[in-house]
């Protein structure tokens, strides 16, 4: 049997379309659809060269031509720039999550599940991409969040042939899902991937304190002020000793 040639594929998911009322729900799919398909055109994909589509329900998986990758993940910054703004204008709010990959796969006019749309659909359900985009979105509120296989990261990404999305903007993420378990990269608005291992996906997790820059010693109290205050009263009950760094125009009173 000859292996067919490698295709580019490419998944997406609304977040928390269940919780929306009935009359809304439609509204909802159409909606995201449609700045899905604006996103992928921005990035320079040709919808009419989509490939074995399959739709999901809240959303759909798909195929385009391997070349297509880079674009295909540079579409989750531009789909971001437009959930934005849509948010900002319209109720419900969309929230998507969205996977990229790539592999061999026959191109057929029907549903054809083949292992590279498997894998794509682990990629999209994983539930630790879930924990991480819950607890990404107690922070700040997530538009598009992307996650791709380390194939697709390899030969798109670190190989520079993204425009939007750099290896920079990628954190590392073990996922595990029945069959499937790999290493993959995932990139959201906001997140630093250096702080992944930080993240609690416990929605009662409480944030993590800051360390303090100034020490206060056992048995007293203090109070640092710092930086320029202009006509500022400070009142109150204040105890201990306060010190002061306050800069006044024309210098110290």
């Amino acid at each position: 049997m000859v292996m067919p040639s490698s295709k580019a594929v490419f998944g997406y998911d609304v977040i928390g379309s269940s919780s929306v009322d009935d009359d809304q729900l439609e509204l909802l799919r159409g909606d995201a659809k449609e700045l899905v398909e604006a996103a992928l055109d921005k990035a320079g994909i040709d919808l009419a060269t989509q490939r074995n589509y399959s739709a999901t329900g809240d959303g759909s998986l798909c195929a385009f031509s391997e070349p297509d990758l880079p674009a295909l993940i540079d579409a989750a910054y531009e789909l971001h720039c437009l959930l934005y703004n849509h948010n900002r204008r319209h109720l419900p709010t969309i929230q998507v999550r969205l996977a990229a990959h790539a592999g061999p796969v026959v191109v057929s006019d029907g549903e054809h599940f083949q292992r590279p749309t498997i894998d794509l659909a682990r990629l999209l359900d994983a539930k630790e991409f879930k924990a991480l985009v819950k607890a990404l979105d107690a922070r700040l509120a997530v538009t598009a969040a992307l996650i791709i296989s380390d194939q697709a990261y390899r030969d798109a990404v670190k190989g520079g042939h993204t425009q939007k999305l750099t290896a920079h903007d990628f954190a590392r993420l073990e996922v595990e899902n029945k069959e499937f378990s790999a290493h993959c990269w995932v990139w959201a608005p906001g997140l630093d991937p250096d702080a992944l291992p930080q993240l609690d996906p416990s929605p009662t997790a409480a944030p993590a304190a800051s360390p303090s820059h100034f020490e206060t010693p056992a048995g007293t109290s203090s109070q640092h002020i710092g930086g320029s205050v202009y006509g500022v009263a400070i009142g109150g009950n204040n105890g201990g000793s306060i010190t002061s760094n306050v800069g006044y125009p024309g210098g110290q009173r």
